[in-house]
């Protein structure tokens, strides 16, 4: 289920193409639209091992929590943003 998640949620890369000498990505994800709220995540579809069909939300509990705050690099200096939820 992790495995799942992580693909059609977060993204992860499922291979690569190659264009002459360069080599690029291939990301596999849900569109925006479906993966945007709790609440739309709840019904994704989920085939399991045994081929029945569910939803995400049948299987597992999802919620929202705080992360850590993210660090980036802006004129090369280090700037810390801290996301918060209001």
């Amino acid at each position: 289920m992790q495995q799942v998640v992580a693909l059609a949620i977060g993204g992860e890369n499922v291979g690569e193409t190659v264009e002459g000498l360069q080599r690029f990505p291939i990301n596999m994800r849900y569109p925006r639209e479906l993966r945007d709220s709790v609440e739309k995540l709840n019904l994704l579809p989920i085939v399991t091992a045994a081929g029945a069909t569910t939803t995400l939300g049948a299987v597992a509990d999802l919620v929202v929590t705080d992360g850590p705050p993210q660090i980036r690099s802006e004129n090369a200096r280090l700037q810390r943003l801290g996301l918060r939820r209001h």
